[in-house]
């Protein structure tokens, strides 16, 4: 039986920072730059763009002073991360916690 429809357009060169898939496809431009959709995890990004991560032991001070009973905003002056990066941490946290005591 033949395959009906069109074949998934593969980006040879581009690949998702998320999952590592090259199934992407353009998804429009933003100041000049090509934005990309990943069709296997759904993460926007731009190409050539540099994604870090913060090291572990940073997530780990963050989180401790969290629950000291410091500010999000007071930790992300002192750890001089951007605040929403601190309220994402503490977030994910809260959650994985929500789900660890449902288990138990």
């Amino acid at each position: 039986m033949k395959k009906r429809g069109r074949p998934r357009k593969y980006q040879e060169n581009i690949r998702c920072p998320e999952c590592g898939s090259n199934w992407c496809k353009k998804f429009g431009k933003n100041t000049g730059k090509q934005r990309y959709k990943c069709n296997d995890c759904g993460r926007h990004f731009y190409e050539g763009a540099k994604y870090h991560k913060h090291p572990e032991k940073t997530k780990l001070l963050a989180l401790k002073m969290y629950t000291e009973g410091m500010s999000k905003s007071a930790i992300a002056r002192v750890l001089n991360l951007p605040y929403g990066t601190v309220a994402r941490w503490t977030y994910e946290i809260g959650k994985f916690l929500d789900q660890y005591l449902e288990r138990k």
